[in-house]
């Protein structure tokens, strides 16, 4: 008899950074910035003697957000030692902070003050444990895309029309229906990826995204045209972790040899009755290698990438590419700044342009502009593309080419290793504090006891 269900063990390792966002921020009133850290915490968790404690309810009670600011920045010590995560800061991020904390960013018409509340995007994370993870909607976001354009290879549309304006999205629907089925019969109703959780401690970076012109623009004052995107600041899985999450992915085989009586099964069931994990990564990979090259392509033209990590990264690719071929390991681009070239059908996208104010936006098959992880917003070279990942299926004891690359591109790892230390060193400190002050209240309780009696 066929198993019901074949589950499969995945480990995955970032190969840049990765940014999975919630819609979450870290606000000013529950993390602080110091020595290039950031220290997220919750407030009601930090131990604060007497006048600490009533100098903070004030400024809460004010309702001034300048000063709630200020108080937080001038008072770090015990909210650090709170602290549930710590992340490694740009230092060109860690001086804005500095900078602009509580300050006026903007005077509205009316006389209103708009302060900078310097929000940070934070990236997925377990609520229990706050440690960062890889929710399975991503992975199966990814299959799904990737399959979906090899069966519109074999299977074009035939009434859907380039640059047809999105408000024909049933047309679209229509057919996604057709390559995979409808809600009760397409074919990825049969895989189940669970959230990737964190194999270790994860080290986190908090970098800017900055937007790039894909094609070098020059203006009338003669000088490059830069990008038009918003300058955004993210919280960022660090790449070079050697296989930082792992989770596992389950197959359904639906075993039909007892011959149900269904009434219209062809619209209750998906018309294969298992899927193969192997295919469906090859299926991945033949997606994302075709955009890595061309994306390797652009940045290297452009100069824009980080030279030293496009070449190791090709080679560890090329060392795989058996592994790759056979469907053993999965090159994937996850979350968000990855483009949207990565989450769209080669010959039938339509992105949406913006154009400017007043102007009618404009669908292409590609966009204008890359967001890469830059640690100044200023940097045009030596930047990194967002959300590469190769995932490992039933991985062995190790892999020594990922390894190998791992070793060569961690050496800004040992910054989020110090960091973890300092923390865990900061906490023990508060823990032995606190041991201490409920010792001594304990004695006196029983002194007073003993002298009342």
């Amino acid at each position: 008899m066929t198993d019901f269900l074949h589950r499969h063990t995945l480990h995955l390792t970032p190969l840049s950074p990765l940014h999975l966002g919630t819609g979450e921020d870290y606000e000013p009133t529950n993390y602080i910035i110091a020595e290039n850290a950031l220290y997220a915490f919750d407030p009601a968790q930090a131990e604060l003697d007497p006048a600490q404690r009533n100098k903070l309810l004030g400024v809460a009670k004010s309702g001034d957000i300048q000063q709630i600011q200020k108080y937080f920045a001038d008072n770090p010590d015990p909210f650090r030692a709170a602290a549930h995560s710590i992340s490694s800061v740009s230092p060109a991020l860690a001086s804005e902070y500095h900078k602009s904390l509580g300050k006026v960013a903007q005077r509205e018409q009316r006389g209103n003050l708009v302060f900078n509340r310097l929000n940070i995007e934070r990236t997925a994370t377990n609520p229990h444990n706050h440690t960062p993870l890889i929710p399975g909607s991503a992975l199966k976001g990814c299959l799904r895309t990737a399959l979906m354009e090899m069966r519109s290879e074999k299977q074009p549309p035939a009434t859907f029309r380039l640059n047809t304006p999105l408000k024909e999205k049933r047309e679209q629907l229509r057919y996604e229906e057709d390559l995979l089925g409808s809600f009760a019969t397409d074919l990825l109703r049969l895989v189940k990826p669970a959230d990737l959780n964190a194999s270790g401690d994860i080290a986190t970076h908090i970098c800017y995204a900055t937007n790039h012109k894909k094609k070098n623009i020059i203006g009338k004052d003669g000088r490059p045209v830069a990008g038009k995107g918003v300058t955004g600041r993210r919280e960022t899985i660090q790449h070079g972790q050697y296989r930082a999450f792992h989770g596992d992915i389950t197959l359904q085989h639906l075993d039909l040899s007892h011959k149900p009586h269904l009434k219209d099964a062809a619209k209750k069931l998906p018309a294969a009755h298992s899927l193969d994990l192997a295919a469906l990564a090859r299926a991945a990979n033949t997606y994302h290698l075709r955009r890595f090259a061309r994306e390797a392509a652009l940045l290297s033209e452009r100069g824009l990438v980080d030279p030293a990590w496009l070449k190791s990264t090709q080679q560890l690719i090329d060392q795989l590419k058996p592994a790759l071929d056979a469907g053993s390991h999965i090159l994937l681009r996850l979350g968000k700044n990855g483009g949207a070239e990565s989450k769209t059908i080669d010959g039938y996208a339509q992105i949406k342009i913006m154009a400017g104010k007043g102007q009618k936006p404009t669908f292409e098959a590609q966009t204008k502009t890359v967001w890469l992880a830059a640690d100044d917003d200023k940097s045009t070279s030596g930047l990194l593309p967002f959300g590469w990942v190769l995932i490992e299926i039933d991985a062995g004891d190790t892999n020594p080419a990922l390894k190998n690359w791992c070793d060569n591109n961690s050496a800004h790892l040992k910054t989020a290793a110090d960091l973890q230390q300092q923390l865990a060193a900061a906490q023990a400190e508060q823990h032995e504090r606190s041991a201490a002050a409920q010792a001594a209240n304990a004695a006196r309780a029983a002194a007073a006891a003993a002298q009342a009696a």
